[in-house]
């Protein structure tokens, strides 16, 4: 297949997926969509991040969600339609980058793989981004200088998204290097020159992002937030791999969606100790190949983005990481096969029948594990199942997946969302609409506190805290300034959200009562409960 094909194919695959993902952009609602939302809504009325509002992400995403709000209008669907580009471009480029590792028909495995379970929208970046700044450094590697500092630009703006999968993706790239510099003994002076000429291009990008954080007094925030502050949050939210064993006894339950969803939580494992064969085995023989670099590219990205998996394994987390999976499942079932078929017969029919088997085995068991995941997330039973046997799922929105049509067939009916919903939810929110209508004017500032960060948005109210949830581990200092913020926004009304009996999965139920125990006492003294809608306690100011 020649270089202009194999682009023609991933263009492709770009348009295909981008139809398939609008197909469903208007299903579910993504509570956690609310924390980039209520940021989106402080920039766009002036304000800085990390100066004048808490997040521990980098900029670029708020600014863009704002950027094309500021075109299209505060509509969620916006957001989604972004997000549904976001990820056809990670299936062109999973192509792309599986393709120049292997030159058979795996390589159309990863985009499937992404399409049966892309993990949730409003996590996007973490792959989409991370896959770009890996394609660029993969290609970059063996060509100049030039070409080494456009790459550093693409990394650089990547970064500006999403900090980490840039910072995997250079430690790929300085990996490749090295492999590069054993192969070809130019010296360590070139191999310098070439990491100087990566970091300039970063330079270039980063340089004029942090003069403007630093004139706008947001530069020590922005470091302290999204090193410090973002190790507190996952250290303080961590949540327990799951283990292999059953925990409650095997049974039909069981074998039909829990066990799919643990054999998920182990796969990357068994697809990182066969990378390592192949890596192992190729490097030993005389020659290194491109292909072995990018292969060691791409391993070392997974390894390193699973990271986020270990300290936060939930299956909205799990499937946000096995995005960088999706990539090596391909390589390493080609490399099966190819040492499976070496002594058959080309056009035997064993060798067909043995493509087929590895072509279905990793989309079978992710459809199987997605559709179990989403059973959990809408069958109360099955719910109390998965929390019995230490396994988070959350919600259908986590998994990401069309499989979000089941059960949400309900018009949420609201400007800002016009999606369809499970039926409960649209109940709720109908009610929250019509409490918030009787009792406030769109701009009056409510607090919902720790969770329901959606009504922000939805509704055209604001948020009067710094902080778009209530943040795992605040110090004193930090208590203190949230309270500030309650009163000095003159906030009539919160929304508290207690957790449900059962919640907990690990060492904590992650509840307010337990991690925000200063401000919940605080808000109780300051507070009375006036109404209830479901589980939400609707609390005013005491007169």
């Amino acid at each position: 297949m020649t270089r202009r094909k194999t682009y023609v194919i991933a263009l492709v695959i770009f348009a295909v997926t981008f139809g398939y993902f609008l197909s469903y952009s208007r299903y579910g609602l993504a509570y956690d969509e609310g924390y980039l939302l209520d940021g989106v809504e402080k920039i766009m009325e002036g304000q800085v991040i990390y100066r004048d509002f808490h997040h521990t992400y980098a900029p670029g995403r708020f600014y863009l969600v704002a950027a094309a709000f500021g075109v299209f209008g505060k509509n969620i669907l916006v957001e989604r339609v972004l997000f549904a580009l976001l990820q056809a471009l990670k299936c062109g480029l999973a192509f792309l980058i599986v393709r120049s590792v292997v030159k058979n028909g795996f390589a159309y495995l990863a985009p499937v793989l992404i399409m049966i379970a892309p993990g949730p929208w409003h996590k996007v970046f973490f792959s989409s981004l991370g896959f770009l700044a890996a394609y660029v450094v993969m290609r970059s590697i063996h060509r100049s200088l030039s070409y080494l500092v456009l790459c550093g630009v693409v990394v650089g703006l990547c970064a500006l998204f999403r900090q980490d999968v840039a910072g995997v993706a250079v430690i790929g790239g300085v990996a490749g290097m090295l492999l590069r510099e054993l192969e070809r003994r130019e010296g360590f002076s070139v191999l310098i020159r070439r990491l100087a000429c990566l970091l300039a291009g970063i330079v270039i990008v980063i340089v004029p992002v942090v003069l403007y954080f630093h004139a706008q007094g947001a530069l020590g925030p922005m470091v302290h937030k999204i090193t410090r502050d973002g190790m507190i949050d996952n250290m303080t939210n961590r949540i327990p791999y799951p283990g292999l064993a059953a925990r409650a006894g095997v049974d039909s339950q069981y074998l039909g969606y829990i066990l799919p969803v643990r054999l998920l939580f182990y796969v990357p494992f068994a697809a990182y100790v066969l990378a390592a064969v192949v890596i192992i085995k190729n490097f030993v023989t005389p020659g290194l190949s491109r292909r072995l670099t990018d292969l060691v590219v791409i391993t070392i990205a997974s390894v390193l983005a699973f990271n986020q998996s270990v300290w936060r394994s939930d299956i909205g987390h799990l499937l946000q990481t096995m995005q960088y999976v999706y990539l090596l499942v391909p390589i390493v079932l080609a490399s099966t096969y190819s040492y499976l078929t070496s002594g058959w017969d080309p056009g035997s029919s064993r060798r067909w029948a043995l493509k087929g088997g590895l072509l279905l085995a990793g989309p079978v068991l992710l459809f199987w594990a997605a559709f179990g995941c989403t059973v959990g997330s809408t069958d109360s039973r099955t719910a109390a199942r998965f929390a019995r046997e230490g396994v988070s799922i959350g919600d259908t929105e986590y998994i990401g997946s069309a499989l979000l049509r089941m059960g949400n067939d309900t018009d949420l009916g609201l400007e800002r969302a016009p999606v369809y919903v499970r039926k409960i939810e649209a109940s709720f929110f109908t009610a929250v609409k019509s409490y918030l209508d009787a009792h406030t004017l769109p701009g009056d500032y409510v607090l919902a506190v720790p969770q329901l960060q959606m009504i922000y948005f939805l509704f055209d109210r604001k948020n009067p805290t710094r902080y778009a949830h209530y943040r795992r581990a605040l110090e004193p200092a930090e208590e203190d300034r949230y309270i500030e913020d309650i009163e000095s926004h003159g906030t009539t009304y919160i929304f508290l959200t207690e957790p449900f009996e059962g919640a907990k999965i690990g060492r904590t139920k992650r509840a307010f009562s337990e991690y925000g125990a200063r401000v919940r006492k605080w808000i109780l003294e300051n507070y009375i409960e006036v109404d209830r809608i479901g589980s939400v306690k609707i609390l005013r100011r005491r007169t």
